[in-house]
């Protein structure tokens, strides 16, 4: 049973990981599309 709850921790601190990356990567396209409308006449 002790196995069973590390490896389920352990499998969402990766989801956790991989969903910030997601959100970190969506927020920095956001900011570029927030520049390059800028630009836009």
């Amino acid at each position: 049973m002790g196995a069973d709850s590390s490896e389920s921790r352990t499998r969402n601190d990766t989801m956790e990981q991989s969903w910030r990356r997601t959100r970190r990567e969506v927020g920095t396209l956001l900011l570029r599309k927030q520049f390059l409308c800028k630009d836009c006449p």
